[in-house]
């Protein structure tokens, strides 16, 4: 009876999810180097990040909680998606597993979700010169954002992917409050005055953890705080002095303790070649070269070569 009482506890999906595991080369703030990713034909998808790809059986228990159990996952050939913890938690809660054939990556839709989100997750960490070692957060925050909204995807019929999933109206408040890295002003339990604000960025909502408002807050001491009473900065202060001078020092103090995780670059070659990867099966690619090593005629003999 453990079994089907384990069952009755979750809701269940009429969709099947596509599962596969994408690797990080720069290990994030919070510590992890992997994130399982869960996608569905309608493009729903969720990023965990776990600290080691034999973790993915953990992201098991908040998919089923969290959102609910679906049909059938599919995921590709790897071990820690295929056998151990996964198969058991699965098996336990009546989620047949049915891996995809062997070398044939491209039928796991999940490359596809995959290869979506960090167009739009570059183009977001680059436009705020995120740090890299924020990667796990930016994934999972605009993930959210995307199944939060409408899609072309015919399957769809207008309706954004969490509504279908869930079946509830789609809140999007959460998201929309304050825009992802943005400066915020937070309260500190430990302040001796409630006057006394701290300054902050803020790195999307809390998944999981805290109240349903409750934002996740980036210190100059480069720790995350879970504040609820987070503010937003308007334009007048950030057009002060005083404020400008409050950023500075905020910027130095972060860059002095992430160190080589401040650059934000690095995290976007690996995004990108990861992306490229992805898009360059079957065809022929040629290395692109530095502008300040190769002479412009030789690039632009490159870019013929690519194009045909």
């Amino acid at each position: 009876m453990k079994p089907i009482h384990y069952q009755l506890k979750y809701r269940r999906l009429k969709c099947e999810m596509f599962v596969d595991v994408y690797k990080a080369k720069l290990k994030s703030l919070r510590g992890k180097r992997v994130t399982t990713v869960y996608c569905t034909t309608f493009h729903w998808i969720r990023f965990d990040p776990t600290p080691e790809e034999r973790d993915a059986h953990k992201t098991l228990d908040s998919l089923f909680q969290t959102v609910r159990i679906p049909s059938a996952l599919i995921p590709d050939n790897a071990k820690a998606l295929t056998e151990g913890e996964f198969r058991k938690k699965a098996a336990r809660a009546s989620c047949p597993i049915y891996p995809i054939e062997p070398y044939t990556s491209n039928a796991n839709l999940c490359e596809n979700g995959i290869r979506e989100t960090l167009r739009g997750f570059r183009r977001m960490m680059s436009a705020t010169n995120t740090p890299g070692v924020l990667w796990d957060d930016g994934l999972q925050h605009y993930s959210a954002v995307r199944y939060h909204t409408v899609n072309t995807i015919h399957e769809t019929q207008g309706e954004v992917p969490q509504t279908i999933i869930t079946g509830d109206q789609s809140d999007t408040s959460w998201l929309a409050e304050f825009g992802w890295y943005t400066y915020v002003w937070y309260m500190s339990p430990e302040d001796t005055s409630m006057e006394r604000k701290k300054l902050g960025k803020h790195c999307g909502p809390f998944f999981n953890e805290g109240g349903a408002m409750s934002a996740k807050i980036l210190t100059s001491k480069a720790t995350q705080v879970n504040r609820t009473s987070v503010f937003r900065v308007t334009a007048e202060e950030a057009r002060s002095k005083q404020f400008q001078k409050l950023a500075a020092d905020f910027e130095a103090s972060l860059k002095e303790r992430l160190k080589k995780g401040y650059d934000h670059s690095k995290s976007q070659k690996n995004s990108l070649m990861a992306l490229m990867h992805g898009m360059c099966i079957g065809r022929r690619a040629l290395p692109m070269t530095h502008t300040k090593t190769k002479a412009p005629n030789i690039q632009m003999k490159q870019r013929r070569q690519c194009r045909n």
